[in-house]
């Protein structure tokens, strides 16, 4: 049996990373005998070199899947562009092109309005891209709506001509809201009420 004394001093007498050192590590296998995990494990490659800029061309004919997606892009601006000049001035800019499957051609329209007048005018479309070669039998018309970007507002701009004609009217006028409404303009533009 010890005592606390004795405890206290054999504490002492061991190194404290040893005290605290995980069992595991202890009795487990030496370093030469452990295996990188490959879930985790990166081998070290060296410094890296900073990745030039490619083209997005470039990189889409690289492989066959990627070489046949820019084929059917360039297949599909160059019909978008086809039936941009077949269809009215009012219908083109609202109109884009999807894929063609089998011979069916994939049309998006912005709105609903536009898309039936697209179904009106599918039998003379298709004689048209017929004519200029492509496997065209019809089109299925699907509505995308067109996402228009968000404007800023439009701030008036008033010449100094302007602002003293409206400083000369507001100084005609009796005390009423359009004065204020002046006087207000006035300052807003270079003015001083």
């Amino acid at each position: 049996m010890t005592t606390r004394a004795g405890t206290a001093l054999a504490l002492t007498m061991i190194p404290r990373f040893e005290i605290f050192k995980p069992r595991r590590l202890m009795s487990g296998p030496s370093k030469a005998q452990v295996k990188p995990n490959p879930s985790n494990f990166t081998p070290y490659r060296g410094p890296r070199r900073p990745r030039s800029a490619r083209p997005v061309g470039d990189l889409l004919g690289e492989t066959d899947a990627l070489a046949a997606l820019r084929a059917g892009m360039r297949q599909v601006s160059a019909i978008e562009r086809d039936l941009a000049m077949l269809l009215p001035d009012y219908l083109a800019p609202h109109v884009s092109v999807g894929a063609i499957k089998g011979e069916m051609l994939t049309i998006f329209a912005g709105h609903s309005a536009l898309a039936a007048r697209l179904r009106h005018l599918e039998r003379g479309l298709v004689h048209d891209l017929q004519q200029r070669g492509w496997p065209v039998n019809g089109f299925k018309v699907k509505v995308r709506p067109v996402i228009k970007p968000v404007v800023a507002p439009k701030h008036a701009k008033v010449s100094s001509v302007a602002v003293a004609c409206l400083r000369e009217l507001a100084g005609g006028l009796e005390d009423s809201p359009l004065r204020e409404a002046l006087e207000r303009m006035v300052a807003r533009h270079g003015g001083t009420k």
